[in-house]
């Protein structure tokens, strides 16, 4: 295919579950490239993109149930660390709440959303794992056993009953299995 927009190096990638052909590609200079015609084979398709920070994009998901939404990860202190797109990847938009249910503004290293709710979605930190339960709006410590450390990647089991895995900077991987209630506010 043609360059890649940014001149950094490709720092993340994710392809949608219920489609190949929608691709993007998060680079550490901020940029994220989108394809969404990436099974096709043919050395002159371009990439589009967009520039959500200037700073590292360290993680891309999908919602595994909307072929529109994608979250996007990026690592450094003291900027907008999560950036949400409803269109596929063509923009983005924080999403890092507000007040006391913001996320800090800490490196954010993966992002994953639950495989059956799309408002549940986790983001590894160097403070351990925030959780939202809608949609990205509000934030909170998840606080059924993870350890607050850095945690470099996120992930879930392939079948229900579904658990969190969390891997972390120095102290192993972590499991829990989700918590269906809502948290309450500090």
């Amino acid at each position: 295919s043609a360059a890649l927009a940014g001149n950094g190096n490709v720092s993340a990638i994710a392809t949608h579950p219920l489609d190949g052909n929608r691709v993007l590609i998060g680079m550490s200079d901020g940029y994220i490239n989108r394809q969404w015609s990436a099974l096709t084979v043919a050395s002159f398709i371009t990439w589009s993109s967009t520039r959500v920070a200037t700073s590292y994009v360290s993680g891309l998901a999908w919602d595994p149930s909307d072929t529109n939404v994608a979250y996007a990860t990026v690592s450094a202190f003291g900027v907008n660390n999560l950036y949400k797109s409803v269109d596929g990847g063509a923009t983005w938009a924080p999403s890092v709440g507000s007040g006391l249910t913001a996320l800090p503004q800490i490196p954010a290293r993966s992002v994953v959303v639950h495989p059956t709710d799309s408002l549940q979605v986790f983001v590894g930190t160097d403070l351990g794992v925030f959780t939202s339960v809608d949609g990205g709006l509000s934030w909170y410590l998840e606080n059924t056993g993870f350890a607050n450390v850095s945690v470099e990647a996120l992930k879930f089991n392939e079948t229900a009953p579904y658990q969190l895995y969390a891997f972390t900077h120095g102290r192993g991987a972590w499991r829990v299995a989700l918590n269906t209630a809502s948290p309450t506010a500090p």
